[in-house]
């Protein structure tokens, strides 16, 4: 099947006990997945794998996955909205001052407050034990929707410019969906 198979296609013959299956994956980029296979996995296979188009396979997989491209490409033209940590601070007062003194995150290395009204009102508190931790933390705080409201070390918060630098830093490092993602810049996902 090797001989049959391009070397930039990969592929999964399996077997269970309700049957067997053959499936193609193939990646260009951040395009690609995986694919069944057009016919039946039985006495022919060797003959039907001589008779694919693999230029045609690849431009198919490509359309199907190139959503992908194309979200990253309309999210070019759109303007970085991140939320800012200050508007968050103002707005949820309360919270925040409960955040300073809860023991928990007061406690640990580095603490996230954040706020999100996906499907009602949710506050996060996440501990992070390292900046490495926290950066990750953030930037999935940030692709889920979240606005940052606070951040302390060591008990202490930081400044809001200090937050802002860390968000950008975590929202830096993420792959070009994910990052659109949290600056608010894909269809649909618009911050007001």
């Amino acid at each position: 099947m090797n001989r049959l198979i391009p070397n930039d296609v990969d592929y999964c013959l399996a077997f269970s006990r309700s049957g067997s299956s053959f499936s193609f994956q193939y990646e260009d980029g951040n395009t690609g997945g995986f694919f069944p296979a057009p016919f039946p996995v039985d006495d022919s296979l060797l003959g039907n794998l001589c008779r694919i188009d693999w230029d045609g396979f690849r431009a198919d997989a490509l359309k199907a996955g190139g959503v992908f491209s194309e979200l990253e490409s309309d999210a070019l033209d759109r303007p970085v909205n991140i939320p800012s940590t200050a508007d968050a601070q103002r707005e949820h007062e309360k919270e925040l001052e409960e955040f300073v003194k809860d023991e928990g995150c007061v406690e640990a290395p580095f603490a996230i407050l954040a706020f999100r009204d996906s499907f009602g009102p949710e506050f996060e508190r996440t501990v992070c034990r390292t900046r490495g931790d926290l950066i990750r933390n953030l930037a999935d705080l940030c692709t889920c929707g979240y606005d940052i409201i606070s951040i302390l070390c060591e008990g202490g918060a930081f400044e809001v410019d200090q937050i802002e630098s860390l968000k950008r830093e975590a929202i830096d490092g993420l792959g070009p969906i994910s990052k659109a993602l949290a600056e608010g810049r894909l269809g649909g996902n618009e911050r007001d």
